[in-house]
């Protein structure tokens, strides 16, 4: 059975598995642009367990200075769950964990609006 973190480098900086001898390590898979994700998705094993934390990072790169940031937050969410939906279906023993966005303090509009992007994941992810 193949184990696998989908992150951002905030969540590689952070996991080390060898504080958690005990348990079967994760293999940590680096993932800070949408197609990168795409084609990890695309590509698990189909008795993976997987931890999915990203979508900070695709909020941050797809939402631009101009422009509806609202309709670009739903954008990026719908995008988001679409691929996870798709490799769920793919791979139906595959279990998934899909963490809430982490905040990312130098980036003003993220953690002025972590609230409007909490729900926004809520809608998109029920």
């Amino acid at each position: 059975m193949s184990r696998l973190i989908v992150g951002s480098s905030n969540v590689r900086r952070f996991y080390s598995h060898s504080r958690y001898s005990d348990y079967q390590p994760y293999k940590m898979e680096l993932c800070t642009v949408f197609r990168m994700f795409e084609v990890t998705m695309e590509s698990i094993p189909a008795d993976a367990k997987i931890i999915v934390s990203v979508i900070e990072n695709f909020i941050e790169k797809e939402i631009s200075q101009e422009g509806e940031k609202d309709s670009q937050l739903k954008n990026v969410m719908k995008k988001f769950m679409d691929v996870l939906v798709k490799a769920a279906k793919k791979n139906e023993k595959a279990r998934l964990v899909v963490a809430y966005p982490i905040l990312r303090p130098g980036h003003k509009w993220m953690t002025d609006n972590e609230e409007k992007i909490r729900k926004e994941f809520e809608l998109a992810y029920n």
